[in-house]
């Protein structure tokens, strides 16, 4: 983006090649580079933790406001820390767990300590059970799952399984941070999980005005603002990650129905 003349720019993952969709997140980012003067190789290093940074808040946002409605007194203290505790879980589930191909990778791992062999296809449910108990057991012994380090986020980013084809891409936030490795689908998360406030804040807008319709004259200039607010929320995903797009543009029609 930043080298690029002309559009469609460069693509950075194929020499000599184009992007032709998908490059809106890389056009955002790199306009604040060139704003802000920053040498491309250090704002690189800069980019991916601000990015992971507002991938967590933004989780975070949706998580505290489901539950923040109603929860302040009158003095601004918390009547309970729910929305708290929601918006933490909220912001780790998405920028650090991933799927939950680490928690499969740990069962597997005590069946494969466990079996007689280190291999544990072809066999029942409860015998894989028996095994990963004792593998469990080995483990609390001492014995050391067998993976190796960069094997606990390479196998969560293939988690489903593809024999005889190319395993479909699993990748996570976590996953692409630790790798230094953003692809376009990392530049949208911010912008979906806006996506996602912005449904949520609908649904609770439309439960607000059903319970004082009487403000519902003075909210008329917000609805204006929020629905051209989502407009460019919801167009902006076809140029950044497309196929993101009509997923959440759904989700953002059932809000306002």
């Amino acid at each position: 983006i930043l080298k690029s003349d002309t559009y469609p720019p460069y693509d950075p993952w194929f020499s000599g090649g184009y992007i032709n969709y998908y490059y809106y997140g890389f056009l955002l980012l790199g306009v604040l580079v060139k704003w802000l003067g920053i040498v491309p190789s250090i704002a690189y290093n800069l980019i991916i933790p601000t990015v992971f940074s507002l991938i967590a808040m933004s989780a975070f946002s949706i998580g505290w406001s489901l539950l923040a409605r109603n929860n302040w007194r009158e003095n601004g203290s918390y009547i309970h820390k729910l929305p708290l505790i929601s918006g933490i879980a909220a912001a780790l589930g998405m920028a650090v767990l991933g799927n939950l191909g680490t928690a499969r990778m740990i069962y597997q791992g005590f069946q494969r300590l466990g079996s007689p062999g280190d291999v544990i296809e072809g066999v029942g449910v409860i015998t894989r059970f028996v095994w990963a108990g004792k593998g469990f057991i080995q483990t609390i012994l001492g014995a050391s799952l067998p993976y190796g380090l960069a094997d606990w986020y390479w196998i969560p980013s293939r988690a489903i399984s593809a024999p005889g084809e190319v395993e479909p891409i699993t990748e996570f936030p976590f996953f692409t941070v630790l790798y230094g490795d953003p692809h376009a689908h990392l530049y949208a998360m911010p912008l979906a999980l806006l996506g996602l406030g912005w449904a949520v804040s609908v649904v609770l807008g439309k439960v607000w005005a059903t319970n004082y319709p009487d403000s519902l004259h003075r909210s008329i200039p917000r609805v204006i603002i929020g629905l051209l607010l989502g407009g460019l929320v919801y167009g902006s995903l076809r140029p950044t990650n497309t196929w993101d797009m009509p997923t959440y543009l759904a989700i953002g029609v059932v809000a306002l129905g």
